[in-house]
């Protein structure tokens, strides 16, 4: 798509593989044409340039002579058009991105507020805002198969703040 070629050069999506291991979608263009060139909805430039074009075409089309006609702007993104993760339609996991580790991150900190907190919630004494990680495969599938996660086990509500992350 036109952003993800205008920013080729940045580390904006990666997919996790079957074998655990973080590829880049725009540098592995036979296993891209699973999933397309998704970007992260987590990158700031990303969300910087959308916001702009959002903007632009609200301004154009409620200064166009059919303005009084319009009765909404629905806003959709993602690959399936629901703000839904994408790779989601195809069993991937996507989007281990700089830009989506260091959102996740800032999130658990507001969310948090303190490591103790964070620790205690993810029964994970070593963990912290700073090495704080996204979800592993298994963690983030635990039975093979889309699981109901328990908020009372610490590793599946790592799992768990990861997905509220992503859809806020």
């Amino acid at each position: 798509d036109w952003w993800t070629e205008a920013h080729r050069d940045t580390d904006c999506m990666k997919y996790m593989d079957s074998n655990g291991e973080t590829h880049l979608l725009i540098t592995h263009p036979d296993e891209a044409a699973l999933t397309g060139y998704q970007v992260s909805m987590a990158s700031t430039a990303y969300q910087e340039d959308v916001s702009k074009v959002i903007r632009a075409i609200t301004e154009h089309m409620t200064e166009a002579s059919y303005a009084g006609r319009i009765i909404g702007i629905r806003l959709v993104a993602g690959r399936t058009y629901e703000w839904m993760q994408y790779g989601v339609e195809s069993g991937q996991l996507i989007d281990y991105s700089e830009a989506t580790l260091t959102g996740f991150r800032s999130w658990l900190q507001e969310r948090y507020g303190s490591a103790d907190a964070l620790q205690e919630a993810w029964d994970d004494s070593s963990v912290t805002f700073e090495n704080a990680s996204i979800p592993t495969a298994g963690e983030r599938n635990p039975d093979g198969e889309t699981a109901l996660l328990n908020a009372g086990i610490g590793s599946q509500k790592k799992t768990i703040d990861y997905n509220t992350f992503l859809g806020e």
